[in-house]
């Protein structure tokens, strides 16, 4: 069967129930994977737990995209790097996050012994969700989203996507408090990353700089918990607070045009 052309797979991108009904499948993997873990989210080897469901969840979205979408339309292509510095508060947001890494990993005792298999175990995992969750949020469904309601309504619904989808991890232990603050966090972190995908026309800097952050904040908890200072890492959520309130601010103030266009 010969895969669609260009026009079609636009079109595919114009049919809400079929986009809709594509991210309500994934969500239902991500959702099987919490529910089937053996390891609750609480837990500091979820992560590793979890890394055939995003496994699972990245082959799916390869076949829907090679089947359905326009990969180009979705930021599926190399950046214009001439839009990284536009792009700073991603930068910022993830040199944070290492700082913060490497001053708990730093402060765990002397006589505590820890693998660094471990943590490359996690930074297998987070690769994947970054891949996932930049591929979902700001690629298939930024790129939809602003082609039915414009840039800014699409980049805004986007986020509070995001924010909803962690609701899931009420689902693996997650008290429902936290899962809820969580969502507020992450819907408005994903604000930094919108600016980063439209402002360099690709998610592939996203991609990395999400698996790079979420490394080292689910790594720096894991260090935590075998002794190291949970100090550093407070400052992370304030900061990707206040850069995601500047990058709310900046989607106002963009063009209204698509967010992987020429």
């Amino acid at each position: 069967m010969p895969l669609p052309d260009l026009a079609t797979r636009l079109r595919h991108l114009d049919n809400r129930p079929l986009v809709l009904g594509v991210f309500v499948v994934l969500v239902a993997i991500f959702l099987g994977g919490e529910l089937l873990s053996p390891v609750p989210y609480t837990d500091p080897g979820f992560v590793v737990a979890y890394f055939g469901t995003e496994v699972t969840a990245a082959l799916a979205l390869l076949v829907v995209t090679v089947l359905l979408f326009p990969a180009r339309h979705i930021g599926l292509r190399a950046p214009v790097w001439a839009g990284l510095m536009r792009a700073w508060p991603l930068l910022v947001l993830v040199v944070v996050a290492l700082a913060a890494w490497v001053a708990t990993r730093a402060s765990v005792p002397a006589k505590v012994s820890f693998s660094t298999l471990d943590a490359l175990m996690v930074l297998r995992t987070t690769v994947v969700v970054g891949l996932n969750e930049e591929w979902i949020f700001r690629g298939l469904m930024l790129a939809a989203l602003c082609r039915w309601f414009g840039l800014r309504r699409g980049a805004y619904l986007s986020m509070a996507l995001f924010g909803a989808f962690h609701l899931l991890n009420a689902t693996a232990g997650v008290p429902l408090w936290a899962a809820l603050v969580q969502t507020c966090m992450a819907g408005m972190a994903g604000a930094i990353f919108v600016v980063a995908a439209v402002e360099m026309r690709s998610i592939a800097v996203p991609v990395l700089a999400h698996g790079i952050y979420d490394f080292a904040v689910i790594d720096a908890s894991r260090m935590a918990s075998l002794g190291g200072s949970s100090l550093p890492a407070l400052f992370v959520p304030l900061v990707s607070l206040t850069l995601a309130v500047w990058c709310v601010v900046r989607i106002w103030r963009m063009a209204d045009a698509p967010p992987y266009g020429d």
